[in-house]
């Protein structure tokens, strides 16, 4: 009976390293098997360099011919086949080192035949060794063979025996998919089962009870990851795309939330959150007797998964978190990782050293890239890139993208499964408008990159003044749908166009050299002292600049986000203005605790006329409006008319005089809410509320004929009546906050303090001063907005502020921001944040959901940690004070817009940060 033959399989795309003793027959097995070009011989380079494979004194010059020759095969993505001895570990080192460098799978292949055969070998070959030489030769080979297992190759296989019985088969990478489109590419389903379906059933899937769901005309769903976790269902998910994959139907890539279910299955550590919790809950809810084989099946199955596929020729990647072209068509840690989380950290590019974090903001690649794993609220299109996650478990949709068709097709969440992660999805799409109508729609169709209407909350059936009872409400008929005001809104009137829709025109021209920033440079600060600036960063805020609608010259100071103070140990709370208080009385930092009104945080650059703005900042305007990440909320007619009468108070108030001053920069909040909101109340805060208020009182009629007829359900009824008084408190606070807009004279400004002027900050006046200043500003402005303010001095004053913070959380507000006395708090050396906001108790519903306050949902509400974001916020409240004192003084562009730029970079990274 013949011995079984000796299978070696070895992708199209490697690194391999034939390594033996001398007679092992190597350059026999590598002509054999591997291709002519892709053998690397070190016999060959001393030839080439010496004319003479066997001359030893050119050794050290052929190791470095061989070794060039491998980085630039390893480089193009060629296998590469390394035919020497290796028993120096050194060069195996260098050869590993090369592997991952270029992300190529590496292979070790060690012949290791009989000692006495490879003496006969090495006696009749033409290189005669004598038998002290070939014994070493052996040893040193025995002992490489023993530390080869330990160094970190992708595969080390011994050959034993005769090389009669062993064979490679050079395969495709295990990424790399022959099967022809056309297929259907659905983003992150987050365990929404029935959303799913809904979906399937709209692309034209028929289910079938053998292969899940199958298309009539052959085409295939691609699940591009994140099947599992936040959702009601992730088990059926699970159990769908098994059955699909399984019979043909359907192809998945690996996604973070996958793989970190993997990693708990095996045992591994892992933190159970961020939904986690919710599928091991299922998993222990199954019937013990069934569990095991289930959580080996689905073991198995997440462990086959690849990291990404190549499809149609490589004219199609699809990758989970998306995979920047340089490492199409590779693998490794380093890529794997890349595809599941997220490029979070510098990776190789053959033309340029380092990465950058926001890939496809400078992706211009042959392949479409289709990925998911950070929710937008539209169809994100950047470059030949495509985004399918529009956080459908956050209340979003569920989408999928035709190929090759290109046309998006989705469907509605049925509810917010898991509010407590939701993205910040107020951030206008860089891509095309999703379906809100279901209808199919091309992703790369320009007319799809308006700006969408400006929408009225809440409709009038839904008001919670009404006095209509659940069980009437239940009657009713459905809530009437959202409508548009007026061509005469804010929107239709010139307002902030999507970023993306056009470049800057002005940006090419005005940034500064910032090569030193690009390498990852420092910028000196007067606060904090040296900062150092992740070069990573940078073309995230360069992008942001060139896609927006604010001329970046405007760009004088960005501010730092305010951070939610530290979770209250109240069981009923999860924000409270107790414990920050206590905080700063322990710092002994004198406060002022000023109302928060629920609008968008915005600086406004105003000149007393336009020759100052043109002088300082070379831009002929009356002035401008931004947001936190140097967009303008307002334009056009509305921005003119807003500024000039947010002039005509600064006169009347004589504040150009008093403060000597040409030019002013003001920190504000622009109102009504809705207004730099729009696409975050249209898309999760109103559905959520409309959705919940539904459900719930259809639940209570039923279960108040359920109580009717003797079934023990009173406590569902009761835990109904609550989540319905949510859904109505929701409601109520959208009404409260949203207005319509028609013209200019709807529109609010909310001064909170002056910053600078034209000729120097104002860092060195205290609160009081500020707002004693701004009370000046409000006898007879109709434009801007007061806000009640309390000066805490350790006084007895901590009852007054408490008292103001209670009055306008009960009231609906949108709470208060606590800062200190001094610009620069440095309580015993060390630097303090210099504010910190306490959000009102009901209107965190609109942030955190309707139902946060809730048992199940208000512990996962308080787990935040804030040491990172606070040193955060410190180091870029450094940043932006520094850079608006060198433009006060006078100092050129190119040296304060640096800081901005700084701050930017950190506020858009954060952003767009990968999802754990």
């Amino acid at each position: 009976m013949s011995p079984a033959r000796q299978t070696i399989a070895v992708p199209r795309f490697a690194l391999v390293v034939l390594m033996g003793p001398s007679g092992a027959a190597r350059k026999e097995f590598a002509w054999k098997w591997f291709p002519r070009g892709s053998i690397v011989s070190v016999d060959r380079c001393r030839e080439m360099v010496a004319d003479d494979s066997s001359a030893d004194s050119a050794s050290a010059e052929a190791l470095a011919l061989l070794e060039t020759w491998v980085a630039a095969r390893t480089r193009l993505g060629r296998l590469t086949v390394v035919d020497t001895p290796g028993f120096d570990p050194r060069f195996r080192a260098r050869m590993l080192e090369l592997a991952r460098q270029y992300h190529a799978p590496a292979f070790l292949i060690a012949i290791d035949l009989d000692a006495e055969p490879a003496r006969e070998r090495g006696r009749s070959g033409a290189k005669q060794s004598s038998r002290w030489r070939r014994g070493r030769q052996y040893r040193r080979f025995r002992k490489a063979l023993e530390r080869a297992g330990a160094e970190g190759w992708n595969r080390a296989v011994t050959v034993n025996g005769r090389l009669a019985g062993v064979e490679v088969a050079i395969r495709p990478l295990r990424v790399e998919c022959d099967v022809p489109p056309p297929y259907d590419l659905i983003g992150d389903i987050h365990g929404c089962y029935q959303e799913l379906r809904d979906l399937l059933e709209k692309l034209g899937y028929r289910k079938d009870p053998v292969q899940g769901y199958r298309h009539p005309r052959g085409r295939r769903v691609i699940f591009v990851g994140d099947l599992v976790d936040r959702g009601p269902d992730s088990l059926s998910v699970l159990q769908l795309a098994m059955t699909m994959k399984r019979a043909g139907n359907a192809l998945v890539t690996l996604g973070n939330h996958d793989n970190k279910l993997l990693n708990y299955l095996v045992g591994g550590r892992v933190r159970i959150d961020h939904g986690l919790e919710l599928t091991v809950a299922e998993l222990e809810a199954v019937d013990p007797g069934a569990r095991k084989a289930l959580v080996q099946d689905i073991t198995a199955w997440l462990r086959g998964l690849p990291p990404y596929l190549m499809l149609d020729q490589g004219r199609l990647v699809v990758a989970h978190a998306g995979l920047p072209e340089h490492l199409h068509g590779r693998l490794s840690r380093v890529v794997t990782a890349c595809a599941v989380y997220g490029a979070v950290r510098p990776v190789w590019h053959h033309d340029r050293p380092g990465g950058e974090t926001d890939w496809p903001a400078s992706y211009h690649g042959k392949a479409l890239v289709v990925f998911g794993h950070t929710p937008t609220p539209l169809v994100e299109t950047r470059g030949n890139t495509v985004c399918v996650d529009q956080g459908c478990v956050f209340g979003g949709k569920l989408t999928a993208l035709r190929y090759p068709e290109r046309q998006v097709v989705q469907v509605d969440a049925r509810d917010t499964y898991y509010p407590d992660d939701a993205p910040d999805l107020e951030v206008v799409s860089n891509g095309t408008n999703g379906a809100d109508n279901g209808e199919h729609h091309d992703v790369h169709d320009e007319a799809h990159n308006e700006t969408p209407p400006e929408i009225a909350p809440v409709a009038p059936c839904l008001d919670p003044d009404v006095d209509q009872g659940p069980s009437a409400q239940a009657a009713s008929s459905p809530p009437a749908p959202v409508t548009a005001p007026s061509a005469t809104s804010a929107n239709a009137d010139g307002g902030a166009r999507q970023p993306g829709a056009s470049g800057n025109p002005g940006i090419a021209a005005l940034l500064p050299d910032l090569g030193p920033l690009l390498r990852g440079g420092t910028l000196t600060t007067a606060w904090l002292g040296p900062v150092k600036v992740r070069s990573q960063q940078i073309p995230v805020a360069l992008d942001l600049i060139a896609k927006g609608n604010v001329d970046p010259r405007w760009l004088v100071f960005i501010p730092p986000p305010i951070l939610p103070s530290a979770s209250s140990t109240r069981k009923d709370h999860v924000d409270h203005l107790e414990e920050v208080l206590r905080h700063y009385r322990d710092s002994g930092l004198p406060l002022m605790v000023e109302e928060m009104h629920l609008g968008k945080r915005v600086v406004i650059a105003l000149g007393r006329d336009d020759d100052i703005c043109a002088e300082r900042l070379g831009v002929r305007a009356p002035g401008v409006i931004y947001d936190t990440i140097g967009v303008a909320p307002l334009a056009g007619h509305l921005l003119e008319t807003t500024i000039d009468r947010l002039r005509g108070v600064l006169e009347a108030s004589g504040a150009f005089e008093r403060l000597s001053a040409r030019l002013l920069i003001i920190d504000a909040a622009l109102l009504p809410w809705n207004l730099g909101n729009l696409d975050y109340v249209a898309r999760q805060c109103l559905p959520a509320a409309t959705a919940l208020l539904a459900s719930r009182a259809r639940a209570i009629e039923a279960l108040d004929g359920a109580i009717e007829r003797g079934v023990p359900v009173r406590h569902l009824r009761d835990a109904a009546l609550c989540d319905h008084d949510a859904a109505r408190r929701t409601l109520h606070l959208l009404q409260q906050h949203v207005r319509s807009v028609g013209g200019p004279e709807d529109v609010r400004l909310v001064p909170h303090q002056v910053l600078a002027t034209d000729t120097r900050t104002l860092f060195d006046k205290d609160r009081a001063w500020q707002w004693a200043e701004i009370e000046r500003w409000m006898g007879g402005a109709d434009v801007l907005f007061p806000s009640r303010r309390v000066q805490v001095t350790w006084k007895g004053d901590e009852d007054a502020a408490l008292a103001l913070w209670e009055e306008i959380s009960s009231s609906g507000g949108g709470g208060v921001v606590v800062r200190t006395m001094d610009w620069f708090p440095s309580p015993r050396g060390r630097p303090e944040l210099p504010a910190v906001k306490v959000r009102g108790r009901e209107t965190l519903r609109l942030e955190l959901g309707p139902l946060y306050l809730s048992p199940d949902h208000i512990s996962r509400s308080k787990g935040r940690a804030l040491h990172a974001r606070q040193a955060t916020a410190i180091r870029n409240w450094a940043l932006a004070s520094e850079g608006l004192e060198r433009f006060a003084r006078g100092e050129p562009f190119s040296a304060y817009h640096p800081y901005a730029l700084a701050v930017l970079a950190a506020r858009a990274s954060a952003i767009k940060r990968p999802r754990r």
